[in-house]
């Protein structure tokens, strides 16, 4: 039985070796990065690799375009910017792509899945990639839209933002969407430079994942069929990555997954997820299944769920999850929504601190005592208020005169230190970068 079982494992280690060398997909999968953000993503897909998709940067600014590494390059609205760059105007970066209309219906054609990489709230970006992918949708190719929002501090580039996210959903099956503002919360020493380049690493992270599912040989086969499935008409999406090690690594590896900061969605309504697990020659099948049924578990009964798993040489004793979540809610696209439930996270802190009645918003007549020091965090409490906007103007001076003490008893938090920010990288997978 022995003998039979290992000829069996050479058997198949020599079957996964061959098909590796094969075509193994009629899928086209192309990725576009629009504007400065874009082409640095472009730029880092091609640092890291990636199998088979072609990656082509698009710009109205020759000099940013010059120095991007694609395998296709096109400046954009040459006759109208000069090749100098769209100034910060998204209706010149929407003019520009217009006037290249034909020469991106080209670059597109017979392209089954676009992903479209950009920042929103500059002028290229913004502009132009909801015009390429109404072109990649008259080509009939699945569109998915990866596009990372401006600082809360950028605020002239917040509206701009806003309206060019609406404009790609409109146009795009998928949008995944990268704040800047959490990045910043999550890594806050980490030096600006770096701190992009790990916004441009879960860019490239998921758009790689997302490709090479499809692409690349499969312990658990995923093919375009599936993946279409998923991403078609699902809206809002989540794509989480995680990795672990250690005995607990399927689970570590998926908790750091759907907690990933820096994609902030509400899943547990997801409509559809797809799994992709990566993992060394180690990883066996059980494994790679129980990551799936795991994910299965905490999602809705409803929900359409499919699974593959891909073994890698170089993560020996390590396993890397990816999810794909579509069909959620996201306060990040729907800023009412999320101003509500702001509101509605304050009302119920305050209710538990006896603050506010839970029922209504009228104030219960109770001041913090020095026994409640060390739950009481009289930023918090103010912070509520300012959401709630509810404070009569005959009670806000008496509030803050009782909030005084308990802010001269709590010390000022500290800043997190780089080793803190690099464990919260390691979480991520991200900690390459450093």
């Amino acid at each position: 039985m022995k003998s039979f079982i290992e000829a069996a494992r050479e058997h198949s280690r020599g079957e996964r070796s061959a098909s590796a060398t094969r075509d193994i997909g009629q899928a086209r999968i192309v990725v576009v990065g629009c504007g400065g953000a874009g082409n640095n993503t472009i730029k880092r897909l091609m640092t890291i690799g990636i199998q088979g998709a072609e990656c082509i940067a698009i710009n109205t600014d020759r000099q940013h375009l010059a120095v991007t590494t694609a395998h296709r390059k096109l400046l954009i609205g040459e006759k109208i910017t000069r090749g100098l760059g769209a100034g910060g105007y998204p209706h010149v970066g929407q003019a520009a792509a217009e006037e290249s209309t034909m020469q991106l219906t080209e670059l597109l054609r017979d392209a089954d899945l676009v992903f479209i990489a950009c920042g929103m709230g500059g002028g290229t970006g913004t502009g132009s990639a909801p015009v390429v992918a109404e072109i990649a949708k008259r080509n009939d190719a699945i569109v998915v839209g990866v596009v990372t929002m401006p600082f809360a501090l950028e605020r002239t580039r917040i509206d701009k933002a806003k309206a060019g996210l609406a404009r790609l959903q409109a146009n795009a099956d998928t949008v995944v969407v990268i704040d800047n503002q959490k990045l910043m919360e999550l890594v806050p020493d980490l030096p600006i430079e770096e701190a992009f380049g790990v916004a441009d690493e879960v860019l490239a992270g998921m758009v790689k994942g997302i490709t090479e599912t499809i692409t690349m040989p499969s312990l658990i086969n995923l093919d375009y069929a599936d993946v279409r499935t998923i991403i078609c008409n699902g809206g809002v999406a989540l794509v989480g990555l995680g990795e672990a090690t250690g005995p607990d690594r399927a689970e570590d590896a998926i908790k750091n997954a759907l907690n990933s900061p820096l994609l902030e969605v509400e899943w547990s309504g997801a409509t559809g997820a797809l799994i992709h697990i990566t993992g060394g020659p180690d990883m066996s099948l059980s494994e790679a299944n129980s990551v799936g049924e795991k994910v299965s578990e905490k999602m809705s009964s409803n929900a359409n769920v499919i699974w593959g798993a891909r073994v890698e040489p170089r993560l020996n004793g390590m396993l890397r999850v990816m999810l794909i979540l579509t069909g959620v809610k996201s306060p990040q696209l729907l800023p009412r929504a999320k101003e509500e439930v702001e509101k509605s996270s304050s009302h119920r802190r305050l209710a538990e601190l006896g603050i506010l009645d839970p029922s209504s918003s009228r104030r219960i007549p109770k001041s913090p005592t020095s026994s409640s020091a060390g739950t009481l965090d009289p930023r918090r409490i103010k912070a509520d208020f300012r959401a709630l906007g509810k404070i009569p103007s005959r009670s806000r001076e008496s509030w803050e005169e009782r909030l005084k003490p308990l802010e001269k008893r709590m010390s000022t938090p500290q800043k997190s230190e780089p080793k803190e920010d690099k464990k919260k990288l390691d979480e991520l997978g991200l900690r390459r970068l450093l």
